[in-house]
């Protein structure tokens, strides 16, 4: 595919995310609010989440819509290069400052040559293929070689031992002793090597990413294995939801199994967000073809229950509260929701006290007030899990988000084909 035949579809790409935005009730309500005249733009913020934990920063290039006749969004995407930092998703330019705006299509050709070739790697085909062999030299095996392309577990071929991968540790031995049957006091010693030569090639393995060729289409993109596991994660975690509605009194295994799925999905889908924000910042013609699917990330975050931001969804507090829900249910055996002072008293210590079971996150509050002792060492590396009540409502909401973030990482894994074949 040649740029000039993927531009309109790149183009049109934009312009159907952007409407999206447009057509929601918040830019309707920011359009009355402030007046907004036919001839003025609305200008659409390039990022809607907290950005705690994200290194780069926002582009100066945002997308404006300007307004009709009617006072309606005009389909035709203005790119706006901008100084002024913008907190809200939406800021009005008044017809006066029409010069500022430049179409879109002025500035297509210099975001696709800024590309680079980087972000494409979230749309490279994994190739599983690389083997690897290192010395066991334990009298009965002298070479373990890791070969991804075995049909089976394991298998043994003189003093070659082959494996598929390093994983099923008991499997292997169990080739190995089949094998060699006559192992006999050895066997121990010889399965302590193979143990450690895997943990060895563990370490060393990995899978070859490569980058598609301009204008193909990925067959199984790197990305679309990342969608893929968390659509199921969400799929598992509306089954979960379905049976205990958020609440553990209405089935406990249910509502158990729900917070693992939330905490599993938050930590991995979030460092992949931060990724995607990230090359967003960068390269912003990949934020404007994902626009919509990030603004409705933001409004499924603002719509839960806890949100503590007037003005963009804070992740990292979905992040917070979703984890202090699990670790309190899951990782701690002990009854304190508050960390202990103990007063001690009498003879010459007097006035001081030792603090235990501050927050895990916070253990570094645990001390002696006093010149610290090793006899407390033990008991100031006690902590407690954060405690917050969490809503059922927030967990019946969660799945929007989870849904969300899903839809994001979609949309970047197709506006990425799109954008490879310019």
């Amino acid at each position: 595919m040649s740029r000039a035949s993927a531009k309109p579809k790149i183009s049109g790409r934009i312009r159907t995310s952007l409407g999206r935005v447009a057509g929601t009730a918040a830019f309707s309500t920011h359009r009355s609010q402030h007046h907004c005249a036919p001839g003025d733009f609305v200008v659409v913020n390039n990022s809607f989440v907290h950005r705690d934990q994200v290194k780069t920063k926002k582009s100066p290039l945002m997308l404006a819509v300007k307004l009709k006749g009617d006072g309606t969004a005009g389909v035709q995407p203005y790119v706006i290069e901008t100084s002024v930092g913008q907190n809200a998703d939406f800021r009005k330019l008044g017809a006066t400052n029409a010069a500022k705006a430049v179409p879109l299509g002025a500035v297509l050709d210099d975001q696709l040559d800024a590309l680079g070739e980087l972000l494409f790697t979230l749309i490279g085909q994994t190739r599983d293929d690389v083997v690897l062999e290192e010395p066991v030299n334990n009298g009965v095996i002298k070479t373990l070689r890791l070969n991804p392309g075995l049909p089976v577990v394991a298998r043994v071929a003189g003093d070659v031992l082959e494996v598929r991968d390093s994983h099923d540790e008991q499997a292997i031995w169990g080739v190995v002793s089949a094998a060699h049957p006559n192992l006999g006091p050895q066997g121990p010693a010889v399965r302590k090597v193979i143990g450690e030569v895997l943990d060895q090639l563990e370490d060393k393995a990995y899978v070859r990413v490569e980058l598609p060729r301009r204008g193909a289409t990925p067959a199984a993109p790197l990305l679309g294995d990342v969608v893929a596991v968390l659509r199921q994660n969400v799929t598992d975690y509306a089954s979960a939801l379905a049976k205990c509605s958020g609440d553990p009194v209405q089935d406990a295994a249910a509502f158990n199994e729900l917070m693992r799925l939330a905490y599993n999905f938050s930590s991995d889908a979030s460092t992949m967000l931060n990724l995607v924000v990230s090359i967003c910042d960068l390269k912003p013609i990949l934020l404007w073809s994902t626009l919509g699917e990030h603004h409705a990330l933001a409004c499924a975050l603002r719509a839960l229950p806890w949100a503590r931001s007037r003005n963009k969804a804070n992740l990292k507090n979905w992040q917070l509260t979703i984890g202090d829900a699990r670790n309190e249910a899951f990782h701690s055996a002990f009854p304190f929701k508050k960390a202990l002072d103990i007063e001690l008293g009498g003879g010459s210590l007097q006035n001081l006290s030792l603090r235990t079971f501050s927050k895990h996150a916070k253990k570094s509050g645990n001390k002696l007030l006093f010149d610290d002792d090793k006899l407390v060492d033990v008991l100031v590396q006690f902590s407690r899990p954060g405690a917050r009540l969490v809503p059922p409502a927030f967990w019946v909401g969660n799945q929007a988000v989870m849904s969300g973030i899903v839809d994001v990482f979609e949309a970047t894994m197709a506006s990425l084909v799109e954008l490879r074949g310019a």
